[in-house]
């Protein structure tokens, strides 16, 4: 009788701990997961600002395209000196 008892008792204890490990593992899995995605949002914020970046440095070169050639400059000096390609400068007609 003596012996059930006890039997009963760790099995419950063995059941209470179970139980406490799963909540515990479920909740470590939730955190990592939370983590994954503030990482995630990271590294697109990251990536948008530098598309953001080379795109306002390409519009800054086209700015400028368009002032070297009022200067007078050549387009195969503009192409030099901005570092744009005959197809970008015809996108904002320049003559090419």
């Amino acid at each position: 009788m003596l012996r059930d008892t006890l039997i009963k008792k760790i099995e419950e204890e063995r059941r209470m701990f179970s139980k406490s490990k799963e909540k515990e593992i479920y909740k470590i899995g939730l955190e990592l997961r939370q983590m994954d995605e503030q990482i995630m949002k990271k590294e697109a914020e990251t990536e948008g600002k530098i598309e953001g970046i080379k795109e306002g440095r390409k519009e800054g070169m086209m700015d400028m395209a368009f002032k070297l050639k009022n200067m007078g400059f050549s387009l195969e000096e503009i192409r030099s000196i901005t570092g744009l390609s005959a197809e970008e400068l015809k996108n904002i007609n320049l003559n090419i």
